[in-house]
């Protein structure tokens, strides 16, 4: 519908928008080097930055004997804009961000280019709330955020007292940060104070709304021109009346997904089991003699803090990685879908969606319970499938 683009062209300052307000629309991308964690958020602070340096600089002159007014004053001048700024607190403000997004100790002395995409996103979100602007844009923020720290950010995000313009799939977020909603329709803006829940009943009585208006229309397509009286073009030779072109009223439609699921054969459980299995990484111990079975009717959820092993377990089921004891069972016709936590760091960026989800297309004979890569298609001798 074109939010995001909305947000870009904000921060590019496309729209008039004043100079007075600063503003920021936290990118998803960082820049990758080896500056420390730490270390780009608090030197994001580019006023703080100056102003250190420069008084750095004059402190050198005054130790080189450089006593002058100029040199005094403007020293003096830093320590109060330094202070009103809170430079001092910066660092220790940065830690907490950093702490509240998932960030240990160590995590934020370690270099950005060790981290993956996703940690990366997270410190540049850290940045963007480091740096407190007049106007924060943030783009699906919660994404690539555990538990924790999405509970962190909501009451952080609660406590803002700037002005915040988000974009989130997230009704939670939605629910307990939002003051106001914005509706993107057919390039309209629709306007809703309150918040989420508010915000569908809202959205609701417009819909019945404008079903309505449709229902009035479509009983009687020429009300409006009829209603109308008869005129006439003078001047220039008269001309039948001819009735205005059909008032056009767009249907509102909910986004709406349907999944067809094929029946599937039931298996005896569990279809996939971890029996004794211990794993270490090096001498640190993850698992010790873990009995785990899944069958067709589980739906499970792993939680726990980051480092513990959540998916380390996914790929010992998976067959990824080996147990350091005990063993991987699995029914042979049991099929596996993986999706990684960074699993788009794993697409080929030069295919289309389509070209990607065609190449790893397998079609399973219903008959033999074998794999046919064909394609886009698989034929069984009698109907083409496509």
């Amino acid at each position: 519908m074109g939010k995001t683009t909305l947000l870009k062209h904000i921060g590019a300052r496309k729209l008039p928008i004043p100079a007075t307000i600063d503003l920021l629309y936290c990118e998803q991308e960082i820049a990758v080097d080896a500056t420390s964690a730490i270390d780009t958020v608090v030197k994001s602070d580019k006023v703080r930055l100056a102003l250190l340096e420069e008084q750095e600089k004059l402190r050198k002159r005054l130790e080189g004997g450089d006593t002058s007014s100029e040199v005094t004053d403007r020293i003096k001048e830093i320590a109060d804009e330094l202070r009103d700024i809170g430079a001092d607190a910066a660092e220790p403000k940065a830690r907490r961000i950093l702490a509240g997004l998932g960030f240990s100790v160590g995590m934020q002395e370690k270099a950005v280019q060790d981290f993956s995409g996703g940690w990366r996103m997270r410190i540049s979100l850290a940045r963007a709330l480091f740096l407190e602007p007049t106007l924060l844009m943030l783009d699906e923020p919660t994404n690539h955020l555990d538990l924790n720290a999405v509970i962190w950010l909501h009451h952080y995000l609660q406590g803002w007292k700037k002005t915040l313009l988000v974009v989130s799939h997230d009704q939670s977020f939605l629910e307990n940060v939002c003051t106001d909603i914005i509706q993107l329709h057919n390039q309209k803006l629709y306007y809703c104070k309150g918040n989420y829940s508010l915000y569908k009943k809202m959205w609701e009585r417009l819909i019945i709304k404008e079903m309505k208006k449709i229902a009035k229309n479509e009983a009687n397509p020429l009300r409006h021109w009829q209603d109308k009286p008869t005129q006439k073009t003078h001047g220039m030779g008269d001309e039948d009346d001819k009735p205005p072109p059909q008032l056009v009223i767009q249907r509102i439609k909910e986004y709406q997904a349907k999944f067809l699921f094929p029946e599937l054969a039931k298996r005896p459980p569990p279809v996939l089991g971890l029996y004794g299995v211990s794993f270490s990484y090096g001498k640190e111990v993850l698992f010790e003699n873990v009995d785990f079975g899944v069958d067709m009717d589980s739906r499970i959820a792993i939680v726990g803090p980051n480092g513990v092993g959540k998916s380390t377990i996914l790929k010992l089921l998976m067959g990824k990685i080996d147990p350091t004891a005990g063993e991987l069972r699995k029914h042979r016709q049991l099929r596996i879908g993986w999706f990684d936590q960074h699993a788009n760091e794993a697409l080929n960026n030069e295919m289309t969606p389509i070209e990607y989800l065609v190449s790893k297309y397998t079609i399973y004979d219903r008959f033999t319970g074998t794999a046919k890569d064909t394609g886009i298609g698989w034929s069984d001798g009698s109907i083409d499938h496509r």
